[in-house]
């Protein structure tokens, strides 16, 4: 048998004559560590993680190499952080080890900017859970993805996406759960940056909204879905 992420994926197998025995499981995310909270436990771990109370937190995790487009977070953000002085971003992940890196040139991008204030790099941590149930929003202008654990985990957590229009994300998300912009449109990413900081309160909704995907990829349900693969097999 085969298994594959997505829909996406599995239409790009059966093109490449891969069509025997083929099943769609999904990535999944612990639940148990992946969750929302309420607001004053969220301020309560923002002291933790040193995040002023009124500052707005647009969040990535991920490894910074070209296809995720974190450049283009950067760019959008510089067109608008002037506007909203108690807006933060927050990047978590490195490039380290990675052919394509950008690592160092996201950096410069900031000072570039004079951005070093309102753009936060925390490289590799242990627990983006507490990150994701700190922040206020999570942005993932990736132009091309499979089935990306780290939109799940800001699902689980509850959190308003900002996700580029593609397949793997159009098919995971909607409207009513995230909001889209095309791939690579710096200017598009900062309109709707602006707008989910002018509109928190039809952001929280949508990040509410998300979370009732969340179960269908709760590892428990994912490993159910192995197993009972593995037994079909065993019997056939």
């Amino acid at each position: 048998a085969m298994i594959v992420l997505s829909d996406e994926i599995m239409t790009e197998a059966r093109h490449a004559g891969l069509s025997h025995n083929i099943h769609r499981i999904p990535n999944g995310v612990d639940l148990s560590q992946f969750y929302p909270i309420e607001q004053a436990q969220k301020q309560a771990i923002r002291a933790t993680l040193s995040i002023a109370e009124d500052h707005f937190i647009l969040f990535f995790s991920g490894r910074l190499v070209h296809r995720k487009r974190v450049d283009i977070l950067i760019d959008a953000f510089a067109q608008i952080a002037h506007h909203y002085p108690n807006c933060r971003v927050i990047i978590a992940g490195t490039g380290q080890s990675q052919q394509d890196s950008v690592e160092d040139d996201l950096h410069q991008r900031v000072h570039r900017y004079k951005l070093t204030q309102q753009v936060k790099f925390i490289g590799d941590i242990e627990s983006v859970a507490d990150y994701l149930r700190a922040v206020d929003c999570f942005v993932f202008p990736s132009e091309r993805e499979g089935l990306p654990n780290a939109v799940l985990e800001a699902i689980a957590c509850g959190l308003p996406i900002i996700a580029s229009r593609i397949d793997a994300l159009t098919a995971l998300l909607s409207d009513e759960t995230a909001y889209f912009v095309d791939v690579g449109d710096v200017d598009n990413l900062a309109n709707t940056l602006a707008y989910v900081l002018d509109h928190p309160t039809e952001a929280q909704h949508k990040g509410y909204n998300a979370t009732r995907l969340a179960q269908q990829y709760a590892i428990t349900t994912v490993a159910n879905a192995y197993e009972t693969l593995y037994r079909e097999l065993l019997r056939s």
